[in-house]
Order: C-alpha cells, then structure tokens, then sequence
C-alpha cells in the first residue's frame, strides 16, 4: 500500500509532540508510513484504511482518526 507524505503529517500533527517517539517508529517500522501501513485497519469499504489517535496522545484530547484510501 501506498501511503501519501500527507497522510503521514496529518498523523504526526494529531499526536502531542511529547506523546509521538518518531525515532523509536523508524527504528521498528523503518518509516512512519510502513507502521500506518502495517497498525492501520480496513474501514469497510475497499481500499480504505484508517488509524486512530486516542484521546491521551491527540493534540485535541480527543481520539482522531486519519483515513485515506489506497
């Protein structure tokens, strides 16, 4: 799957800077698009996926959810 450069901004940018360890995702998933690519779930409908940002990590205090298709 390919996983757009914005994709992965909008999931960097939901997190609270001090709840997101980039280097620690690199480290076990090579990049931040092979670890949405492999944690992310199918929404339903095909070539959709999702990945959620729960509530204590989000920069809002509430869960967000980034989705894009394939």
């Amino acid at each position: 799957m390919t996983i757009s450069e914005q994709t992965v901004l909008k999931f960097i940018e939901a997190h609270k800077p001090e709840r997101i360890d980039l280097q620690y995702i690199i480290d076990d998933w090579g990049s931040v698009a092979d670890y949405l690519d492999i944690e992310s779930a199918p929404t339903g409908n095909p070539g959709e996926y999702y990945i959620e940002v729960n509530q204590w990590n989000s920069v809002t205090g509430n869960p967000i959810i980034i989705d894009w298709s394939e």
